[in-house]
């Protein structure tokens, strides 16, 4: 029984050794797959948070919230194409990349928000009472 139980404690000493793997060390920080539309939208979204904060106008008008979303949507989607990142674009000519570009820029700014600011042009005025 004592050989019994030596034989089963050294086998598990060595099993646990063999087991043992050290993991590569994880970086901390954000990763965006710009392979895709919807990562594309998810970059255009953090670029645009992050200028919206550095300039408040932007931050306080609609419009310029789509357009600078719509600018940044084409010049994100530009640099992709150009550096030939992306599948998904990998095959289209310049115009069709600037066309994707604009319907990123759309996208990431929320198509709520451009019909919200069409319809603030469109709407009847109030009249003052």
């Amino acid at each position: 029984m004592r050989k019994t139980m030596l034989m089963a404690g050294l086998m598990l000493v060595s099993l646990a050794l063999m087991a043992q793997e050290t993991l590569p060390e994880e970086t901390a920080g954000t990763f965006i797959d710009v392979t895709t539309f919807g990562g594309m939208m998810v970059l255009v979204s953090a670029i645009c948070t992050e200028v919206a904060k550095l300039i408040p106008y932007i931050a306080d008008h609609k419009w310029a919230k789509v357009l600078s979303s719509v600018v940044i949507g084409i010049g994100a989607t530009m640099a992709c194409w150009g550096l030939q990142v992306s599948d998904y674009l990998s095959g289209l000519v310049w115009w069709q990349a600037l066309i994707a570009g604009v319907a990123v820029g759309l996208s990431s700014s929320g198509f709520y928000d451009v019909i919200k600011a069409l319809w603030s042009i469109f709407k009847p005025k109030e009249e003052a009472k």
